[in-house]
């Protein structure tokens, strides 16, 4: 026997809500022992029918449903996610199985979640025999956290039987589940790639990047202003775009078009030589199945920024670091000095002598006092305080 109607037997006072009608397939009670087994079989018989019914209308039905003998309420869909604020519609529908009318059906709801509903209309006077009749329900989320719960239409009505005098009340309850939205990754939606042949940076020399932006969903999307976190000594802008700089009207890309956007970086006066990493944060807005969604996708590119003829400079000199060379050159050019004054067979006992350890001794402790006074210096005498040594990072949106 199939396992759906083992269940339903083992709950058949739950399936009915009205018990078997004895009259119909009883025998006439007499106190022989034949007479009782039949009587016995013939029940079992009823109810074995009525569970194999009920199990093929479950199994031909994939949406939340309740039944009794004469009728069915169900709703569709069986399940719905709903926004904080926003309202899903739903359909609960009556089928009225049995040859009498239902009368005065009215449907109500209740909810152990903060759900609300607003039935349209909420009674009907007359189900007729075999006919069905619909409500619209809006499902309305009210809450404010996290939601997972159910939703319980509740259908009131009387069944007046022929030959009743008065009708009997009657009610069925369907469950609906209501959930939030399950999260969609930003990256199944939208994909931003940093382009550039960019690798070295200086305040003479700018550069471009270009943003290549790829809708991958089946919905438009919709890109916000762009922000680009970067050092402060390094400014980023938008070609082009001006939308993207803060404009009132966004760009949308339909499903799977994309959309090349560049953006200029360019070093300020006063850097601090090294790698960089820039950040690209692009916003995105998009609607699945009535939804509003939102995430935000990064991307990033590396450069090398220096400070014009910086290179050059320290190839031709032979000093190994940038910060070394204010030392260096105040040990060279008062070597120089030294030179021009003495005969030319003493010019080369100068006595710190290139590459040697008294050398980069005088030079390393020169440049050190160099880093310290030069923030004093450009404050007192440029009343413009700089420090190389202190870059300090910035969130920017591109202008």
């Amino acid at each position: 026997m199939p396992k759906l109607v083992v269940d339903a037997m083992r709950h058949r006072d739950k399936l009915f809500l009205m018990p078997v009608d004895e009259k119909q397939f009883s025998v006439s009670r007499k106190t022989s022992k034949g007479n009782y087994c039949g009587q016995h079989l013939g029940r079992k018989l009823v109810f074995l029918f009525s569970a194999i019914n009920f199990a093929c209308f479950h199994l031909a039905c994939p949406v939340v449903a309740a039944a009794t003998e004469e009728l069915t309420l169900q709703v569709i869909p069986s399940s719905v996610e709903v926004e904080r604020g926003q309202e899903v519609k739903v359909l609960v529908v009556v089928d009225n199985l049995s040859t009498n009318s239902l009368h005065e059906a009215r449907l109500s709801s209740f909810a152990n979640v903060p759900i609300e509903a607003a039935i349209e209309p909420v009674q009907k006077e007359i189900v007729a025999p075999n006919g069905s009749f619909a409500w619209t329900a809006g499902v309305s989320n009210i809450g404010q956290g996290p939601l997972s719960g159910n939703i319980y239409f509740r259908l009131d009505y009387d069944r007046l039987s022929q030959g009743q005098g008065s009708p009997t009340p009657r009610t069925v309850v369907v469950p609906l589940a209501v959930t939030n939205p399950s999260p969609e990754e930003a990256d199944r939606v939208a994909e931003v790639q940093v382009k550039s042949t960019l690798q070295s940076l200086n305040e003479k020399r700018p550069g471009s990047v270009f943003l290549v932006i790829r809708n991958k969903a089946d919905v438009p999307i919709s890109i916000a202003p762009i922000a680009v976190i970067s050092p402060s000594n390094v400014t980023v802008n938008i070609q082009g775009v001006p939308a993207l700089r803060g404009g009132s009207q966004p760009i949308v890309l339909a499903p799977h078009d994309s959309r090349i956007i560049e953006a200029q970086v360019k070093a300020e006066s006063q850097v601090t030589p090294g790698k960089l990493l820039l950040l690209f944060k692009v916003p995105i807005h998009w609607n699945r199945a009535g939804l509003k969604r939102e995430a935000t996708v990064v991307a990033s590119q590396e450069i090398d920024v220096g400070i014009f003829g910086e290179t050059a400079i320290m190839t031709a000199l032979g000093v190994p670091s940038f910060l070394f060379l204010p030392g260096f050159l105040m040990v060279a050019t008062f070597g120089l000095l030294w030179k021009l004054g003495q005969p030319v067979a003493l010019r080369d006992n100068f006595p710190l002598k290139v590459n040697t350890t008294d050398f980069y001794l005088i030079a390393i402790t020169l440049s050190i006092l160099t880093c310290l006074a030069y923030p004093w210096a450009t404050k007192t005498f440029l009343h413009d305080r700089r420090n190389y040594l202190e870059p300090v990072p910035k969130v920017a949106v591109l202008q």
